[in-house]
């Protein structure tokens, strides 16, 4: 049987035909009843790796997988038939390169006046990504509503302790406010100061979260001593802490200056340093080592604490993430998280290496543009 010629004037618009035959977002194939392909669009070629002109010397159930072509000659018969206006069937392709590739098909007959056939009108879109993406989408939405829940769940946690004793220490100053001291009522008001202090680190948290998961957290690099600095940040850690712990340096003889972002730093600081405390039992010491060279300064922090089960050191970046060994000690499992992304805003690097019972130990590495480079030592070793 001879290929069915298309009639031009068949097409209201022959030029608006072309122009949306040409770029459409489906592949189009127009197939003669004798199963020969007429005209293919470009997306159509890309899809079976064949060129328009080899196309054109095959039928359609030449590329179609063998599986399939039954099912595929059975659909096209009831459509010449009448018995079918359009059909829809998954099949699959063999592409030029023998690699098989599943598409979407759908299928309808073109009539003349008279009602009798003329070809095939074939649109295909590819599923093969399709099908291979709707996993990862799927897993992407599984984590997602994980990561919802646990944050519900650890926010709600962590709001709920400091209400509860706000709650307390203000009914217990109302209630004795004329039998208790001066010194008694400071220290409550001293509570509720530091739970109202607690829930608002939380909410600073989470928008920091918020602010680097929507990419908008910036590093405003300035320069300023670090060895002062950091000098200032154990102090400040080691009263909030009361001395629970002993924090171990050498405060450099000489300044170091360095470009960073000093609000990230202390981020960082204030995160790693309560850490340390938190997790070593009373008593114990926590080592700083500062380390530099030409090109980087090098950042040491290690305390002799519970240290971190090894199944839990893949996931210590990961938000509200927590480890299995840190029985009822508070803490929202956002802080390492917050240190990951201060320290790679400033193209920094972190390492962390711990042992059940040892310890913990953070190495913070970063570039820096600018110091006094006639020093060149280690301090805090």
């Amino acid at each position: 049987m001879s290929h069915q010629p298309i009639e031009p004037s068949s097409l209201k618009n022959e030029q608006c035909f072309r122009t949306i035959f040409e770029a459409s977002p489906l592949g189009i194939a127009i197939v003669g009843l004798n199963q020969h392909f007429i005209k293919v669009n470009p997306l159509f070629c890309q899809i079976v790796g064949y060129s328009a002109s080899e196309l054109t010397q095959l039928r359609f159930t030449d590329i179609t997988h063998p599986d399939d072509r039954k099912l595929s000659l059975q659909r096209e018969q009831q459509l010449s038939q009448g018995k079918l206006s359009r059909h829809r069937i998954d099949k699959r392709y063999i592409r030029k390169d023998g690699e098989v590739v599943e598409v979407h098909l759908s299928g309808s007959i073109i009539r003349d006046q008279q009602n009798n056939p003329l070809y095939y009108l074939k649109m295909i879109e590819e599923i093969s990504e399709r099908q291979q993406t709707q996993p990862q989408a799927l897993l992407k939405e599984q984590e997602f509503k994980t990561l919802k829940s646990r944050f519900i769940a650890r926010v709600s946690h962590e709001f709920r302790t400091p209400l509860s004793q706000i709650s307390l220490f203000t009914q217990l100053l109302e209630r004795y406010d004329e039998r208790w001291s001066i010194e008694q009522k400071a220290d409550y008001f001293r509570r509720i100061h530091t739970s109202i202090t607690s829930m608002t680190q939380l909410l600073d948290d989470v928008l920091f979260i918020g602010k680097a998961d929507a990419e908008k957290v910036r590093s405003t690099t300035k320069l300023f001593d670090l060895a002062s600095f950091l000098e200032r940040m154990i102090t400040e850690v080691q009263q909030r802490t009361q001395q629970k712990c002993s924090i171990q340096w050498r405060n450099p003889s000489f300044s170091l200056p360095v470009y960073l972002d000093p609000t990230l730093v202390e981020r960082i600081m204030i995160n790693l340093l309560d850490n340390a405390v938190k997790y070593s039992v009373s008593g114990d010491t926590v080592y700083i080592g500062l380390t530099r060279d030409h090109e980087q300064v090098t950042l040491q922090i290690q305390d002799q604490g519970i240290g971190i089960p090894a199944e839990d050191l893949p996931y210590l970046f990961e938000s509200f993430h927590r480890g299995k060994n840190i029985g009822n000690r508070p803490g929202t499992g956002l802080g390492l998280t917050i240190v990951k992304q201060c320290v790679d805003v400033q193209q920094g690097q972190i390492e962390i290496t711990s042992e059940i019972g040892v310890g913990t130990t953070v190495t913070l590495i970063f570039p820096v543009t600018s110091w006094n480079s006639s020093h060149d030592q280690d301090f805090g070793n």
